[in-house]
């Protein structure tokens, strides 16, 4: 089980308690086991949930399922049944946080904040360096990274390049380029990227959102944005970082 004491808290003025005191009723979920974000391979189950209310006195938030049609959840019931710690993230805060759960008859759970209220992580800037981990972590991640003629997504593929992401954050990823390689590039292009995570292969469209020399990395930091992504890459990206963003050491911010 992820310590949650070791999790990083990103600079942010905003805490955990004030996030929920102000989150509007029927606010949209995303919840999963705890227990799930250790797997590195196999899907990640996840439902959704609406967010009913805070109670500041005994810090537990009540939620209820949200029938939103996605055929990869699984059951909010399941969900809440199957382990007895609870993982929740709000996507209009990029926040997410954990709690342990109770599920009552009337299919409503609360969720007790009491132990972990301060334990929140706002990931909007987080990014996880890849050279900082272990290197069997570092071989379970790669990047096939395609260009295609005029920035356009298409058939026909310019380049490709095979790279080991630099770091790696809930927006993106960036990567070292050589001088050759980012000729080929420019700002607001659309990138085909295979990315394996955790050892699992996910296919995504992404942006060129900056190019910067970077001489003492001994090239240029090519920033990309994920655009769209899939719900499977959302939760195992999420996993990833609350898996490796428990230093200070292996986290950089946000260009």
């Amino acid at each position: 089980m992820l310590d949650v004491t070791k999790l990083v808290r990103s600079q942010t003025t905003r805490n955990l308690k004030n996030i929920l005191q102000t989150l509007p009723s029927h606010e949209e979920l995303i919840i999963w086991q705890s227990d799930d974000e250790l797997k590195e391979a196999g899907p990640i189950r996840y439902a959704y949930a609406l967010f009913q209310s805070f109670n500041e006195n005994n810090k537990t938030i009540r939620i209820t399922q949200f029938n939103k049609e996605d055929r990869l959840q699984t059951p909010f019931e399941e969900i809440c049944l199957s382990g007895t710690t609870l993982s929740l993230y709000i996507s209009g805060e990029l926040v997410d946080f954990k709690g342990e759960v109770q599920f009552s008859e009337e299919g409503e759970a609360s969720i007790d904040l009491s132990k972990i209220i301060s334990e929140a992580n706002q990931r909007e800037y987080q990014r996880v360096i890849i050279s900082k981990l272990p290197k069997e972590e570092q071989e379970k991640v790669h990047a096939h990274v395609s260009i295609f003629p005029n920035g356009k997504k298409g058939d026909r593929v310019l380049m490709n390049l095979d790279k080991l992401p630099f770091d790696i954050g809930a927006k993106g990823l960036s990567f070292i380029a050589s001088d050759a390689e980012v000729q080929q590039l420019k700002m607001g292009d659309e990138l085909g990227l295979e990315l394996k995570l955790m050892m699992v292969k996910h296919t995504l469209s992404v942006h060129v959102r900056n190019v910067i020399a970077k001489p003492e990395l001994g090239g240029h930091l090519v920033g990309l944005e994920f655009f769209d992504p899939s719900m499977a890459f959302v939760m195992r990206l999420d996993s990833f970082l609350l898996r490796f963003a428990r230093t200070e050491s292996n986290l950089s911010e946000e260009e």
